[in-house]
C-alpha cells in the first residue's frame, strides 16, 4: 500500500530542499549576529554597560531576548 502523505512530485521535493537550505542560511546569519552582539557587550566596560542599564551577568539574557525570544527588544 502507498502512503499518500509521503508521496510528492520531483519538483516539489527540489523546492523543499531549497526552502530548507534558505532557512539554514538565515538561521546561520542570525546566530552570527547574536554572536557579534554578545562580543560587543562583553567588550564594553562595566561602567558603559551600567549606563545602558545592563549588568555584566545579564549579557547572555540580553542576547537571548534580542535574538531568540518572541518578546525581544
Amino acid at each position: 500500500m502507498v502512503d499518500l502523505a509521503h508521496t510528492h512530485t520531483r519538483g516539489a521535493g527540489y523546492l523543499q530542499v531549497l526552502r530548507d537550505a534558505w532557512q539554514l542560511v538565515a538561521e546561520y546569519h542570525w546566530a552570527l549576529a547574536a554572536e557579534n552582539y554578545y562580543g560587543d557587550l562583553k567588550q564594553k566596560s562595566t561602567r558603559a554597560l551600567a549606563q545602558d542599564g545592563i549588568a555584566r551577568s545579564d549579557i547572555p539574557r540580553r542576547v537571548f531576548d534580542r535574538f531568540y525570544s518572541s518578546c525581544g527588544e
